[in-house]
């Protein structure tokens, strides 16, 4: 019952991860950046990392998630083991989603300084 319960959380959370637009490709960032010339250039490679933030924020709600139903197996080192890595990947969602609101905010204020 127990692998069923935990297959059935993997299916879902693939559902989820698959189900979501995609990103921006890193050469496509990479050249949105480098030919920046006009407010509005700016304001694409803001909405960019608006949309990085929001998926590592949610990426990072789903690993919550996980953490609380691996907690239900309370006996299973694995669980335990389990959990400790969704606590590590929960913290480096965060500071992905902080760091990308970051960027974000510096480009819109790039964009403000060329209007």
């Amino acid at each position: 019952m127990k692998r069923i319960v935990l297959g059935l959380m993997v299916v879902l959370a693939a559902l989820v991860v698959f189900s979501q637009p995609a990103l921006l490709r890193a050469e496509d960032i990479d050249s949105m950046v480098a030919n920046a010339k006009t407010a509005s250039d700016q304001e694409a490679i803001a909405k960019h990392y608006d949309e990085v933030a929001a998926d590592c924020s949610g990426k990072a709600e789903e690993h919550k998630n996980l953490v609380t139903a691996y907690s239900r197996f309370p006996r299973s080192s694995r669980s335990s083991a389990n959990s400790k890595h969704c606590e590590i990947i929960i913290k480096d969602l965060k500071d992905c989603a902080k760091e990308a609101s970051d960027l974000a905010a510096a480009h819109r204020e790039m964009a403000a300084e060329l209007k």
